[in-house]
């Protein structure tokens, strides 16, 4: 797993959501 992916998991955690993960990574849902 790379950085990005990291940042990503860590977002989704954090959101509760990929929807609002998306939103703070500044990426599309569907990045995520």
């Amino acid at each position: 797993m790379d950085l990005d992916g990291v940042r990503t998991f860590v977002a989704v955690v954090d959101g509760g959501r990929f929807r609002d993960a998306a939103a703070v990574l500044g990426v599309t849902q569907q990045a995520v």
